[in-house]
């Protein structure tokens, strides 16, 4: 191998020291800079289109790291540093951020730290989400342990990065996924990641079990077929009754509040419809108040009614109901006596319909209104 080549595969930068350690001879390195290889420091020989992350290394000493071997490792990371980051067991030099922990052994020819030291300097370095989505795609891309990252994060300064591998969500697949997720999780917004609903397909994200959040991507959703296959996904989902919110990565990186407002939204419309419709359906077991009366099943004590075998009947199977003290019946358009509380005050006797219970008479069916029908009748009976 020639030694422009080696120096290529190097990175494009390399020490004098390791260019001999590789088998070059001192007339080798003369040739490079014939070759119009530059060496902007006496033993350092660069390319003059090298990584200037990887020039600093060389020229300190030190090991590229944390977000500066994202790229090199193809690690989830949307932006560059402004300054390199570099892996050093020495306090020599500036203008880099440095990284003094070094514990595993670095890539062989260039002077890159190895993936291991990348995801711990990145956990304990960048703000989340990019620290949990350079540690994730590290677990997932490279298969570096869970934890083996939390045994070496057990020092008294680790906290900030032992909070962030906790945050890890392994079921992210892209660095949008993984922000989509600090999102929900810094909202109070509790999801499921990755689901499968029969009928649908995989889900990115599952809220409140009814709302279907998609993240659409560029590489898997901008051909015709992706597009064709997005609305097939859509109607499926709305003809089985979920609710569906699509999102571009720019939505997630953006505009964050936005669409944090937007499923805020949909969620609490859903819980008021919800609370609405178990408003207008009373429940037999409730307590007696201002309006209402209270017909709980009561089978410690059977209704016995004077000269109504028919309660006396009922009531043996367990069914009978018992009116709470101070209620009265009346006759309503359903054409059932429902029992009522009449209101405390200066005007005793006075008796109100609930409206509820009302509207729930008229629009249940006969067969649940059932032991209601039979407490009327015999009560009817016993005041008659």
């Amino acid at each position: 191998m020639e030694v422009l080549d080696y120096l290529k595969r190097a990175g494009g930068v390399a020490r004098s020291a390791q260019l001999l350690e590789a088998g070059f001879s001192r007339r080798d390195l003369l040739r490079l800079k014939e070759s119009g290889v530059t060496q902007p420091k006496r033993g350092v020989f660069a390319l003059a289109d090298c990584d200037e992350a990887l020039h600093a290394a060389i020229r300190h000493n030190a090991r590229i790291s944390c977000a500066s071997a994202a790229a090199h490792y193809g690690l989830w990371l949307r932006q560059p540093p402004e300054r390199p980051h570099l892996a050093c067991n020495h306090g020599h030099g500036n203008g880099f951020v440095r990284h003094r922990t070094v514990r595993f052994p670095g890539h062989p020819l260039m002077p890159v730290a190895a993936v291991e030291d990348v995801a711990l300097h990145a956990l304990g370095c960048l703000a989340p989400p990019a620290s949990t989505a350079m540690a994730t795609s590290a677990i997932r891309l490279h298969g570096v342990p869970r934890e083996l990252l939390a045994d070496q994060l057990r020092a008294d300064r680790s906290g900030t990065a032992l909070r962030a591998l906790r945050d890890i969500d392994l079921r992210a697949e892209s660095i949008v996924e993984v922000d989509a997720q600090h999102l929900f999780r810094t909202n109070g917004i509790a999801y499921q990641a990755q689901v499968f609903r029969p009928g649908i397909g995989r889900v990115d994200f599952l809220l409140d079990g009814f709302l279907i959040v998609e993240i659409d991507g560029f590489a898997f959703h901008s051909q015709r077929a992706d597009m064709l296959r997005d609305r097939d996904r859509n109607n499926a989902s709305t003809i089985k009754g979920f609710a569906v919110l699509r999102y571009m990565p720019e939505h997630i990186w953006f505009s964050p509040d936005r669409v944090a407002a937007e499923i805020k939204a949909v969620l609490a419309g859903r819980r008021r419809r919800s609370a609405k419709d178990r408003a207008v359906q009373p429940s037999y077991s409730g307590t007696a108040g201002p309006g209402r009366a209270d017909l709980r099943p009561d089978k410690r004590q059977p209704v016995q009614t004077a000269g109504s075998n028919r309660a006396g009947t009922h009531a043996a199977k367990g069914g009978g109901y018992r009116l709470a003290a101070g209620t009265r019946t009346q006759r309503t358009s359903t054409g059932l006596s429902v029992g009522l509380t009449h209101v405390c005050g200066s005007r005793p006797g006075k008796v109100t319909v609930s409206p509820v219970f009302r509207s729930y008479c008229s629009l249940v069916r006969i067969s649940r209104m059932l032991p209601l029908i039979t407490w009327s009748t015999s009560t009817s009976q016993s005041t008659a």
